[in-house]
């Protein structure tokens, strides 16, 4: 096992890598739980030898946190961890620490959208958009986008939702993003139908079906 191999090298910071990629598969999977015991133990393995591990792993915890409804741990969590780059120096524009802001931004968005404090949630979403951007990460970007229409659409302000459906959708495409696609297309189908646009509704209907025929995905 590579995390054991690393263990015995002194390597902590590898092995803690390993148990957060272990993490990503579990999340990949909707095994939140499973996923959160990864992070948590590659910060407990850690021993502070590696900050962007480290980083790595709070990020996860806290993202899985919000997946589960810990929603006030999710909250602390991903501002310490902000609060912890901002003390950065040259490390903070680096494309690896620009993502894990992003994603800790992103996950007190969704703590905010999850309390139904939307204006709040919207504020911190498009906060994330130019944090992706400087990560160099266009699916980060793109989810923003997506998870911005997400919240217009519960505010009820329908347009601006389906413009940035839209938008996500152009970035999926650009980066062949097969799931995050369909993702857009349902979501932007269900507000065009509100609009009275049932048939623009219906052909992205039917090409996010394609992809989840294809793939199984639900």
């Amino acid at each position: 096992e590579a995390r054991k191999f690393w263990e015995s090298a002194g390597e902590y910071g590898k092995a803690a890598e390993v148990l957060c990629d272990a993490g990503d598969v579990y999340f990949s999977l909707s095994k939140y739980r499973e996923a959160l015991s990864q992070y948590e133990e590659s910060l407990a393995i850690n021993k502070g030898s590696d900050q962007l591990a480290r980083l790595t792993a709070l990020n996860g915890i806290a993202y899985m946190q919000a997946n589960l409804g810990q929603n006030d741990t999710a909250l602390e969590n991903a501002q310490s961890i902000l609060k912890e780059i901002e003390k950065l120096t040259a490390e903070r524009t680096l494309p690896p620490f620009k993502r894990i802001e992003a994603q800790a931004t992103n996950t007190i968005g969704e703590v905010y959208h999850a309390r139904r404090e939307l204006q709040k949630a919207i504020e911190y979403y498009s906060k994330t958009e130019p944090i992706w951007r400087e990560a160099r990460d266009r699916a980060g970007e793109a989810l923003a986008l997506l998870n911005l229409g997400y919240a217009y659409a519960d505010m009820s302000d329908l347009r601006r939702a389906s413009e940035h459906y839209q938008r996500a959708l152009s970035l999926f495409d650009k980066i062949h993003d097969g799931r995050g696609r369909a993702l857009a297309q349902t979501a932007n189908a269900g507000v065009l139908s509100i609009l009275g646009e049932p048939q623009a509704a219906l052909d992205l209907h039917q090409k996010a079906l394609g992809y989840f025929h294809q793939t199984g995905y639900k």
